[in-house]
């Protein structure tokens, strides 16, 4: 593929504001598709701040759709909201590679609530998840194009010190954001469920 041309299409906040997940995803991926020199040429549109001028950036979309022969995209919720309808409709004038890498887990219940998704994912020729669940849920509700990438992140190696906590209750930790998407409500019914089926406070 190295006389192909890509446009990944994402959002990178600048460095004086605090990244996201889908800044630091977004970057990873962009510098391993560069490092492995699978196009090329790779592009970057940047969809950070895309409420100062919508018009602008929406051609932008447009003609990097029109001069690349593959469109990788990674998007919120409300990225998807604009680029699945617009890259279903001009997939009809021109065929291109559409590939979506998507953040979070929460595609599959967009997807139950705005059925016309579907088959924008199906317009797409792969779209990587991050949960084996997500593949589950979104195959079946009919999309097949579907492969799961887990979740990735560059990080130094922490040395780890184990301590030994014998005192009640014993003590759970989660490792996440704390937010209803990533499942702090699940941790917290499965407490409470644990602690009244064995009828006291053991977690």
């Amino acid at each position: 593929m190295n006389d192909m041309t890509c446009t990944l299409i994402g959002s990178l906040l600048d460095s004086s504001r605090s990244a996201d997940g889908q800044t630091i995803k977004t970057k990873i991926l962009y510098d391993e598709l560069l490092n492995k020199k699978l196009f090329g040429k790779l592009d970057f549109l940047n969809l950070a701040d895309y409420k100062r001028n919508k018009i602008r950036l929406l051609l932008k979309v447009i003609h990097a759709y029109i001069h690349s022969d593959f469109i990788i995209f990674s998007v919120s919720r409300n990225g998807m909201r604009i680029l699945y309808p617009l890259f279903y409709s001009l997939s009809h004038i021109w065929k291109r590679h559409i590939i979506q890498v998507v953040i979070g887990g929460g595609l599959p219940q967009r997807t139950a609530d705005h059925p016309k998704w579907i088959k924008y994912l199906k317009a797409f020729d792969r779209n990587y998840v991050e949960l084996q669940e997500m593949q589950k849920n979104l195959e079946l509700q009919g999309v097949n194009n579907v492969e799961v990438i887990p979740n990735f992140k560059r990080s130094s190696v922490v040395p780890i010190v184990l301590t030994r906590h014998n005192g009640q209750p014993k003590k759970l930790c989660t490792f996440s954001r704390v937010s209803e998407e990533k499942g702090i409500l699940d941790a917290i019914h499965a407490v409470i469920g644990v602690n009244q089926r064995m009828k006291k406070t053991a977690y």
